[in-house]
């Protein structure tokens, strides 16, 4: 019981930015390569977890444990929104053209995407609109807490939450933080 509680205290804390985020300098390919066996174990049989991950990527400053909190996160609910199966796709990525970062809103400098794509069931416009919010939960057994953990580690982190969904069309997670040397590790925390 104490450990049970103990996780959703946990959860809050890293919501409301008590939890204090120990960045250091990371390579998503290495930690996503490093962790994918709990990935694929998460997921389970009927879920096939695909790695596109792009070669040379440059760091990024963070932290690591969070980080993989945070793909689990996504992972989890991406399992959950295909009972039947499918694929997930775990893809890495640089982002650097300076239109695109204006566009995105983000501050210049060039980053390091994370993308989680799944065959789900998509979501509402609604559902997507509450997605990140604290406590939301289309689960019946959820705390509402996962979603909205990633967007607080991702924007204490100096990065960007991106979710794209559409009904029966899956939907894409991208989180986006800086490349190592365009932020400093003491903004990070």
């Amino acid at each position: 019981g104490v450990e049970k509680g103990a996780k959703p205290t946990e959860q809050l804390l890293a919501f409301a930015r008590k939890q204090r985020l120990e960045p250091r300098r990371v390579n998503l390919n290495t930690l996503i390569v490093e962790f994918s066996d709990l990935l694929v174990r998460t997921l389970g049989g009927k879920v096939d977890l695909q790695l596109d991950v792009r070669p040379g990527l440059p760091a990024c400053v963070l932290d690591p444990v969070h980080l993989e909190m945070a793909l689990l996160n996504i992972l989890i609910n991406a399992r959950d929104a295909m009972p039947e199966g499918g694929r997930v796709t775990v893809a890495t990525s640089v982002l650097s053209d300076r239109d695109k970062v204006k566009a995105d809103g983000l501050p210049p400098g060039s980053y390091v995407e994370l993308c989680v794509k799944d065959e789900g069931m998509g979501m509402s416009p609604k559902v997507l609109n509450q997605a990140v919010e604290p406590f939301f939960t289309t689960k019946g057994q959820g705390t509402g807490l996962g979603l909205a953990m990633v967007h607080g580690f991702v924007q204490q982190s100096n990065g960007q939450l991106r979710i794209k969904s559409e009904p029966g069309q899956g939907t894409t997670v991208t989180m986006l933080f800086p490349m190592a040397g365009e932020v400093s590790a003491e903004a990070d925390t």
